[in-house]
């Protein structure tokens, strides 16, 4: 929810496009965590990290 309401507050200095491709960034960060770490710790950082890209993401979305 933080980086939705983030989101709405920058989208109209960058653009859709520009935030939609920043947040996939994010979120394939986010998911990449867990993949090169193992540990709850790296589980729960991923996650949180790609939530937050995809909270960005979907408002972005047309």
């Amino acid at each position: 929810m933080a980086a939705a309401a983030a989101a709405g507050r920058v989208i109209g200095r960058l653009g859709a496009r520009l935030l939609g491709v920043v947040s996939l960034a994010v979120a394939a960060v986010g998911f990449l965590v867990p993949v090169l770490w193992s540990g709850t710790t790296a589980m729960v950082t991923g996650v949180s990290v790609a939530a937050a890209g995809l909270g960005g993401l979907l408002l972005s979305a047309p």
